[in-house]
């Protein structure tokens, strides 16, 4: 069982998105909370605009200052 957890941990498709920051993700880049963000939401990362996204909306939008309900 050990080993194979220990797989999946260091599998590059894991340990690749340690190193993504709310900087890099689209949208999350320009928040004033990316810093501070409680954000779980995976990031898929866009090879033809070379940055990363979400699938799913943020609840807060940085561009209206806004809260989504």
């Amino acid at each position: 069982m050990g080993d194979i957890l220990c797989e999946i941990i260091t599998s590059s498709d894991i340990t690749s998105l340690w190193k993504v920051t709310k900087d890099q993700v689209e949208i999350c880049n320009s928040c004033e909370f990316r810093y501070a963000c409680p954000d779980n939401r995976i990031p898929i990362f866009d090879s033809k605009s070379n940055q990363y996204y979400h699938l799913t909306p943020c609840k807060y939008d940085p561009k209206t200052k806004k809260w989504n309900a």
